[in-house]
């Protein structure tokens, strides 16, 4: 029902028929038999969710050399710019409100060590749920937090809490935490998961963070948190 291999196809059929860019983007990776190019997060979750799931959005993860390679067709197939992460983001050209966020695994800081490869990244993720991801060319699954176990199970669970209190980026003075907490309970309500227990008391012992909830507003997502 699960099988990651199942689950990888039907998103890749999915994505070539619902975003008008992504065939062009799969096809330019398997021409140039592209290693290194991850997609992870929202997406993959949501596969493993719902099966009838429509994408807004794509988290690709690079290694240097294989954004070196997609470098230009990014360019010349759409808008690539800084986001508020201060990553990547591309607008292809055709794609109505849909983007990619475009990181570069190295780049992929959150105040601990430098990510190495794929795995460093989702283990610096913010849920296990989302700590999930597929090497694009060889379909290859990445489980380092057991995400899939929890998304089985339906439960929310913070891949940790030892994240130091730094801005999200240098244009957003809010603290990466205080993201954190918003994103936790809006995605326990939107996904209809289980807090676990430690998470939620983390979640409760950070209420103060509620104060910042316009400014989180302003430069995310309305959250629902009520």
């Amino acid at each position: 029902m699960m099988d990651p291999k199942d689950i990888f196809e039907r998103l890749i059929i999915n994505l070539q028929h619902g975003v008008a860019s992504f065939s062009g983007f799969i096809g330019i990776v398997k021409e140039l038999e592209i290693n290194g190019i991850y997609l992870a997060g929202g997406a993959v979750r949501d596969a493993f969710l719902r099966p009838d799931f429509h994408a807004k959005d794509l988290d690709v993860f690079l290694t240097p050399a294989a954004f070196d390679k997609v470098y230009v067709y990014l360019k010349k197939h759409g808008n690539l710019f800084v986001n508020q992460f201060g990553t990547h983001r591309w607008q292809a050209y055709g794609d109505v409100e849909f983007y990619y966020d475009i990181i570069v695994i190295p780049e992929f800081y959150n105040g601990l060590w430098i990510c190495r490869n794929i795995t460093d990244a989702l283990n610096q993720f913010d849920i296990t749920a989302n700590a999930i991801a597929f090497d694009l060319l060889l379909g290859t699954f990445y489980d380092p937090q057991n995400g899939l176990l929890d998304i089985k199970q339906r439960i929310l669970k913070a891949v940790r809490f030892d994240y130091p209190e730094i801005s999200v980026s240098k244009n957003i003075s809010l603290s990466r935490n205080t993201v954190l907490w918003f994103r936790y309970i809006h995605y326990a309500r939107k996904l209809d998961l289980r807090i676990e227990s430690i998470t939620a008391l983390w979640i409760e012992s950070n209420s103060f963070r509620e104060a910042s909830k316009e400014e989180f507003a302003l430069h995310f997502f309305s959250p629902s948190i009520a």
